[in-house]
């Protein structure tokens, strides 16, 4: 058999890693290996099946989506890195990405759109698959930012009780841990103050068509999840 030359070697090897690109902007599970392999390892099947169940979501076939787990298990930073994949996977095929992710306090939103927008996307890892993604300096606040060529934000986030003004999401709406912890679980004045600030100000948000992601850790069966997984509950859906 023929020895490959250096140059044929380099040649294919940079074919290989075009192929990988190419995978990882279609498959997120792919994209999630490629940018922390240590992290989404193959032996964390949780992991792999939420990441089967967000492509679903992203794909179209999935409209609501519920995913229940314990603090530490990943759920908030898989969430994170689908974020970023479908906010790059989006902007490729020449659509404008809307995500809308709020939380149990505006500091824990805030958070999450800062790993997003000053780590992931900026990482050289995510600019390898997505290289056109170009994050709009005139409007980068932490609350709301947009991708360059959208003039409505690309992602924005609230804390559960704040406010949501002039905004509207079409790509996901996503509700990330709405209770603290279990005292506050334990509280019917929190948690009936968490449902009715869901079923105003975050729903009022969703465009037409727009899929929901519910992440929490289960404190309570009257919590957004519970009444609305809860099949003998008039809020099932």
């Amino acid at each position: 058999m023929a020895k490959l030359s250096n140059d044929k070697l380099k040649e294919l090897a940079y074919l290989l890693e075009q192929r990988d690109l190419a995978e990882c902007r279609q498959n997120f599970w792919k994209f999630c290996k490629f940018i922390d392999p240590v992290f989404f390892s193959e032996d964390k099947p949780h992991l792999k099946l939420i990441a089967e169940k967000l492509q679903g979501v992203a794909d179209g076939n999935i409209k609501k989506l519920a995913i229940s787990l314990p603090p530490r298990a990943g759920k908030s930073y898989i969430m994170s890195a689908w974020c970023a994949w479908i906010e790059g996977r989006d902007t490729l095929k020449g659509l404008k990405p809307s995500i809308m992710r709020n939380s149990y306090a505006a500091t824990l939103a805030e958070k999450f759109s800062k790993d997003i927008r000053d780590g992931l996307l900026q990482s050289q890892k995510f600019k390898k698959v997505f290289p056109n993604v170009v994050l709009s300096k005139k409007s980068a606040s932490v609350d709301a930012w947009s991708l360059e060529g959208n003039t409505q934000p690309s992602y924005f986030c609230a804390g559960v009780g704040g406010a949501i003004t002039g905004f509207g999401c079409r790509t996901a709406a996503i509700l990330d841990d709405p209770i603290k912890n279990i005292e506050e679980a334990l509280s019917e004045t929190v948690i009936e103050g968490v449902w009715n600030w869901y079923t105003s100000t975050h729903l009022s948000r969703l465009e037409t068509g727009c899929p929901e992601i519910h992440i929490a850790t289960r404190w309570s069966k009257r919590d957004p999840i519970g009444r609305l997984t809860d099949p003998d509950g008039e809020y099932y859906i």
